[in-house]
């Protein structure tokens, strides 16, 4: 029956979700174990040999070198192998041969490496003039073609080419280990020491005793499962001139080793019996063979964090496994605490018999959804906010319940009785969105990788809304993540502070914006629906009665529109520009869209587009979420099918329309389509807002809900 309520049972937030993260710069080195955290980028990894005791005293495998006879210089008379400070520590060493002769000069394994094996290499670097020279070139071979390679200057500039083409330069200066950088061309009689890895699906590592820095391969996909940084092939070291001394290693790594962040703590003490999940964010670059495990542990790491209302401290935990050749690469984990609902309980009010007034309007936009209602104020009425509150109305025709709103109320505005007036309170709700809007993320929430749909469905959850009140979509579109990232920083990252409503949308404009959000009634209830559009004709609606009763029968009344009005929209632009930031690459990125034919002044009228404006009408959409060029061309597509098309809006009073499925009666609502027939067509169109409201009383009969539609046209189709 019609009834307008508060106080009904819904589902609350009892406990709220609770969160402590890790990134590159929190693992704590003196309680952590064979791994190690890169200078440049904070990754974290098993530790690199050649960076463990093991490798200054011994050379046994895993910690060889490779040899001379491992080479392309084994039988070559110049070229000889010594043995320097302990046995098996082989170096290379020729001297006396031409300078800048790479036939005689560059050196070569005889083996053939997989995709993207990282390197230990080391020179002797003996005296050098003051110039500015070439001091090492190493290349990753594709085939007998050179690959990837790296120039060494003795500036410490480092230039970086794919083929013979050259990408771009690294200055070693920028990142040392020490307060100081120490320049090639100084190092007389002193050795220089690099690792080469691959990593971060785009980057490569470059980590040397002089300074480190990464270079990034901007053209790769920051999404590749299994990348190729550098190609499959031989390794290839040129020492250009003077005397040379090397000594080089495909890279290896202890086989397991933790990380222990430093101490991360609880907002409070969680409950007993509320359990912690842990996600750590890595890749494998494709490898296999591979593990990644987290944990939170109490702060001595003597046993897992388990909450018992006192404990508030603990640190995360990643374990690392790899094969000797290969090691996994983490960027951060979080150890999460899922929040807890609970019901209110179920102790109706019903404000109906004294509702004076009601409207309800429906928005443009997510957010924009609220009702209004005057009623007879009682002096047992509760002066409460946030209360829940519901209006369904029984359909006269059809006798049924149709649901029309659902949200939370703010306080009620009394008016005090006067004359033959009684006294009254004005009561004024927002749909579920308000949830969203309400909340504020007080615990760090990185949604890294995560697709976009499951983003939302967690910050719903921090928000107070389950998955009872949700019904997503899988868009398919995975968030960037960290290892798309420098410095050891979240990619989608909302920040403590922000609200869960603004990041919902932000996620939605940028990543989905051509996909329906909102709360909106559905067979199984209220739901937020996060779902590509459905373009099915909801309700067909006519112009004249005589139509109406043809078509609908007895139902003609509810199929009649009156004060039928068009507007044509001009163009909101001919160029949309849409930009995101790089961060790898530290530029921004553009997506950009420019109608040529809607811009040109020259265009005699007959040949115009019918979305001619003559001149350059420009749109700009900024956000530096997004950090991938794929996702900024996602953006530029909609807007430009959005905004540089003339646009046919429509808008009509009727009768409350309403339609069928899953068969619950519903009311048609924003983003549901409407066929307007003329005669043998069917102008389709997308709803875009309502207003509702309410005729009548309950002490004087039955409600007739009539609504004012806005809707723009989609399409258009003959009917058989």
């Amino acid at each position: 029956m019609t009834d307008l309520r508060m106080d009904f049972a819904e589902p609350r937030l009892l406990y709220d979700r609770l969160a402590v993260i890790a990134t590159g710069k929190e693992w704590d080195a003196a309680r952590s174990q064979d791994v190690w955290v890169d200078p440049v980028t904070y990754t974290l990894m098993l530790r690199p040999l050649p960076l463990t005791p093991e490798w200054q005293t011994s050379a046994s495998s895993p910690y060889n070198r490779l040899r001379l006879s491992d080479t392309n210089r084994a039988s070559d008379s110049n070229f000889r192998e010594y043995q320097r400070g302990f046995s098996g520590n082989y170096w290379i060493h020729a001297a006396g041969l031409p300078d800048d002769d790479a036939n005689a000069r560059a050196i070569q394994t005889t083996a053939t490496y997989p995709k993207n094996q990282a390197w230990y290499v080391a020179a002797h670097f003996y005296a050098y003039t003051a110039e500015q020279r070439v001091a090492l070139e190493c290349n990753w071979l594709q085939g007998t073609q050179a690959g990837v390679g790296l120039r060494f200057w003795s500036d410490g500039r480092v230039d970086v080419y794919r083929g013979q083409d050259y990408l771009g330069s690294v200055d070693l200066r920028s990142n040392t280990p020490q307060q100081s950088s120490t320049p090639v061309q100084s190092l007389q009689n002193q050795d220089f020491y690099a690792l080469l890895i691959p990593c971060r699906r785009r980057s490569l590592l470059i980590l040397t005793s002089i300074g480190c820095a990464e270079y990034v391969f901007d053209d790769l996909d920051p999404d590749a499962s299994s990348p190729e940084i550098t190609p499959q092939g031989a390794f290839r070291l040129y020492v250009p001139t003077g005397t040379i001394t090397l000594q080089f290693a495909p890279l290896k790594y202890r086989t397991s080793g933790y990380a222990l962040s430093t101490v991360r703590e609880f907002r409070y003490a969680p409950s007993t019996g509320r359990t912690v999940d842990t996600t750590v964010y890595y890749d494998m670059q494709g490898r296999t063979g591979l593990s990644v495990s987290g944990s939170l542990r109490k702060v001595d790491n003597s046993a897992d964090f388990t909450p018992d209302g006192n404990l508030k401290q603990g640190r995360i935990r990643v374990q690392l496994t790899g094969d000797g050749s290969w090691t996994p690469f983490a960027y951060g984990a979080a150890s999460v605490i899922a929040p807890e609902f609970a019901s209110t309980p179920n102790a109706p009010v019903s404000l109906i018999n004294r509702t004076r007034t009601l409207a309800i309007s429906i928005g443009a936009e997510p957010e924009d959804a609220v009702m209004e209602a005057e009623c007879q104020w009682l002096a047992s009425d509760a002066l409460q906010d946030n209360r829940g509150v519901e209006f369904v109305w029984t359909h006269p025709l059809y006798a049924v319940d149709v649901p029309l709103f659902r949200g939370r109320a703010y306080p009620p505005d009394l008016i005090p009785a006067e004359g033959s007036f009684e006294a009254r309170f004005r009561l004024a709700a927002k749909d579920l969105w308000r949830v969203l809007a309400d909340a504020i993320l007080f615990d760090p929430t990185p949604l890294d990788g995560l697709e976009v749909g499951q983003a939302i469905r967690q910050l719903c959850h921090q928000a107070g809304l389950p998955d009872s009140l949700l019904d997503l979509g899988d868009t398919g579109v995975l968030l960037p993540t960290t290892a798309a990232q420098g410095g050891g920083e979240w990619a989608v990252y909302p920040k403590v502070g922000d609200s869960a409503g603004e990041w919902v949308r932000r996620l939605w404009q940028s990543y989905a914006w051509d996909w329906f959000l909102g709360f909106k009634p559905t067979p199984s209830g209220w739901k937020l629906v996060f779902r590509p559009y459905d373009d099915t004709t909801r309700v067909d609606v006519y112009l004249t009665s005589q139509e109406a009763q043809v078509a609908q029968g007895a139902a003609w009344l509810w199929h009649t529109v009156q004060d039928l009005r068009h507007d044509l929209i001009e163009p909101e632009a001919n160029e949309v520009i849409v930009t995101g930031w790089d961060p790898n690459a530290r530029r921004p990125i553009q997506a950009i869209y420019r109608d040529y034919a809607s811009m040109d002044p020259t265009l005699a009228p007959a040949s115009r587009p019918n979305n001619w404006i003559g001149a350059p009408r420009r749109y700009g959409w900024v956000d530096y979420t997004i950090t991938r060029l794929a996702d900024a061309e996602r953006v530029r597509d909609y807007l430009a099918n959005k905004l540089t098309v003339r646009r046919y809006l429509a808008e009509w009073t009727s009768l409350l329309l309403t339609y069928v499925q899953g068969g619950v009666r519903l009311p048609v609502w924003r983003g549901d389509v409407v066929g307007i027939v003329e005669g043998n067509i069917r102008h389709k169109y997308r709803v875009l807002s309502l207003d509702i409201e309410v005729f009548g009383t309950p002490k004087q009969g039955e409600l007739i809900l009539a609504a004012r539609y806005r809707a723009e046209k989609i399409a258009e189709e003959t009917i058989t």
